[in-house]
């Protein structure tokens, strides 16, 4: 074999080697799937996260409205004793579990008038455990009590 055939075959190997590197890189076939690799467990986090955020605000929400109608019931019963109240704000949370619900009903007088205050709160832990985030949802609601 001559050397310049040599060299020839040599030159046409590289260039062989070459041309498939290259037509590996030009390859279009799979990105989608690696895109989606990418994406979707950042989709994923984003609709776990607004869906532990939702829960959050809907039981935040359950507690203040408890403890406005428990308001609205000392007012409209001003002979009502603190437990009366404080069942009545345990029976207005209808989506929250009320065996951990605390109800709080302080009475104080502010300038001659009588006041009510009820407070309901209840620890919360995140639904999934990806931040393990516990920390208490609180609901108040201060009223004036007339006569």
């Amino acid at each position: 074999m001559s050397p310049s055939l040599h060299r020839s075959r040599r030159r046409d190997r590289k260039w062989y080697r070459l041309a498939r590197v290259r037509l590996a890189l030009s390859d279009r076939r799979g990105n989608a799937l690696i895109e989606f690799g990418f994406a979707f467990p950042t989709l994923l986090l984003f609709v776990v996260g607004l869906i532990e955020f939702s829960m959050v605000l809907w039981t935040s929400n359950a507690l203040q409205l408890a403890a406005d109608e428990a308001g609205r019931y000392a007012i409209a019963h001003p002979t009502a004793t603190a437990s009366d109240i404080q069942a009545y704000a345990t029976g207005q949370l209808v989506s929250v579990d009320t065996s951990t619900v605390t109800v709080t009903v302080t009475n104080d007088t502010t300038g001659g008038v009588n006041f009510v205050t009820v407070t309901v709160s209840t620890p919360f832990e995140m639904m999934t455990q990806i931040l393990p985030l516990a920390f208490t949802l609180t609901g108040s609601s201060r009223v004036p009590l007339t006569g």
